[in-house]
């Protein structure tokens, strides 16, 4: 990963020794470089923190720039299709300087405008100054696996990839955001674009911003939206064009010029992405962590893997290593999150991180292919079984299918069974008194479509909308 961050002051310079400390904050995401570029008589600051992964020779740092200096890039993530996207540029009469990924994005925007948005393909948060236009663009890529942060105060905006990058500068105020901490003990995340800062947003996955130096706020919408698919009435082609889609997938992340690896529990998705990975013929550095004296450990089951695929495969198995690491995940993490596989995570990357770059994993699997449990209760909801005869003779029935299926995602979902109207109770009044009558399925409902979708159709939109950006992709 790399970091990002900026500053835009309508009225006033850029403190240079302030900025530099917030880039600073982000040093632990860029340890190869770190660069800032300073413009409109230092109003406008761009920085940047770099993890080499393609190209690692100094045509590959950021702040990047077109020929003439008036586009300016600070990117982290990866485009998939940037190889071809290139090709294309270049026959439009546009000349490369490096082999990254990233130049790809300045002049794509220079052919395309906003339009570039819709052609890439990969995970990315970026942010584009416009010297011409005098206007910053914020983006973040359609699922959101790289975050994006920003801060308006009427005259001055900021972003970064993580929110210390933004409150380090003491001019950004500190204030609990008293709703997002009810909708954490809700929901166990801070739902999109709040944070838990007054103030401070999430750029929500597949949206942009657009600022104009001169005058106006910013201005946010969507580039893409997630459509329902097609039934697939098939199951062996659904089953070929799955494959296809995830084999061509894999092929495209395999691209770089450190050494990769992928996380490996055992379990369907990871295994899938090892054999598709040895497919290829590539060198595999796969890692997997287990529990001491846990029967549901599934690092025996990822040895199997390893062993069937012939990768170079290491294991680390926990025992009292993750006693004391609250206050340093809270450090990265910066706000709330709730979920058990955090800390396990956390340490996996680190381990791994003495032996490779970059590490392909599962996560977003279960999402797709409907593999949680709630999915398969909220259909056996719909449609339960038929009560049989001995049933019926006892007068048993089933109950009616839920009328609100915002609620019943909430219900199977969630965490605890408290409601808004209980956190006060369970926490003390105060602040939380606010939201005593509030929605317990609103972050839910807003992305319900006004057509129904099918109970399994309507859980996966949600997962995507929620669940995925916001608990299993933030780890």
């Amino acid at each position: 990963m790399c970091g990002i961050l900026g500053q835009i002051n309508r009225q006033a310079p850029v403190s240079r020794e302030v900025f530099t400390a917030m880039r600073d904050s982000l040093n632990h995401r860029g340890p190869d470089s770190a660069g800032s570029e300073y413009f409109q008589e230092d109003r406008v600051a761009l920085g940047h923190l770099r993890l080499s992964i393609i190209d690692l020779s100094e045509d590959g740092r950021q702040p990047m720039t077109n020929e003439d200096g008036t586009v300016w890039l600070v990117f982290n993530g990866e485009i998939y299709n940037f190889k071809t996207l290139r090709n294309e540029l270049e026959g439009l009469g546009h000349t490369f300087r490096s082999q990254t990924d990233s130049e790809v994005l300045i002049h794509g925007y220079e052919a395309w405008g906003l339009d570039v948005l819709q052609k890439i393909e990969g995970m990315y948060a970026l942010a584009l100054w416009d010297d011409n236009q005098k206007e910053l663009i914020l983006a973040r890529d359609r699922v959101g696996i790289k975050p994006l942060f920003y801060y308006y105060n009427g005259q001055q905006i900021y972003f970064a990839s993580e929110l210390k990058g933004i409150v380090t500068d003491p001019q950004v105020p500190r204030k609990v955001d008293w709703e997002s901490v009810a909708d954490y003990l809700m929901y166990r995340f801070v739902p999109q674009p709040r944070t838990i800062y007054q103030g401070i947003r999430k750029l929500p996955p597949g949206h942009y911003l657009r600022f104009s130096f001169a005058q106006g706020d910013p201005i946010t919408a969507p580039y893409w939206e997630l459509k329902p698919g097609i039934d697939q009435p098939d199951n062996t082609e659904a089953i070929r064009t799955a494959n296809s889609m995830l084999q061509a997938s894999v092929q495209e992340q395999l691209v770089a010029d450190v050494p990769l690896g992928v996380f490996l529990s055992g379990g369907y998705d990871s295994s899938a992405l090892v054999m598709h990975m040895a497919s290829t013929g590539a060198d595999i550095n796969s890692f997997a962590i287990g529990f001491e004296n846990w029967g549901s450990s599934e690092h025996k089951f990822a040895k199997s893997v390893a062993e069937t695929f012939g990768t170079s495969h290491q294991e680390w198995v926990l025992q009292d290593e993750m006693t004391g690491l609250a206050k340093e995940l809270a450090y990265y993490y910066d706000e709330p999150l709730g979920g058990s596989s955090f800390l396990p995570t956390y340490l996996l990357s680190r381990q791994a991180r003495k032996h490779v770059k970059v590490a392909l994993s599962g996560d977003g699997g279960d999402e797709v292919f409907a593999g949680y449990r709630w999915h398969h209760r909220l259909h056996k909801a719909y449609f339960p079984p038929k009560v049989g005869f001995m049933g019926k003779l006892r007068g048993r029935t089933n109950p009616p299918p839920p009328t609100d299926f915002a609620k019943a995602y909430h219900t199977n979902t969630s965490w605890t069974k408290w409601r808004y109207s209980d956190l006060p109770k369970a926490f003390g009044g105060g602040h939380l008194n606010a939201y005593l009558d509030k929605d317990d399925a609103w972050v839910y409902r807003r992305f319900l479509p006004n057509e129904p979708l099918s109970p399994i159709k309507s859980a996966q939109l949600l997962d995507y909308h929620t669940m995925l950006p916001e608990v299993f992709l933030t780890k």
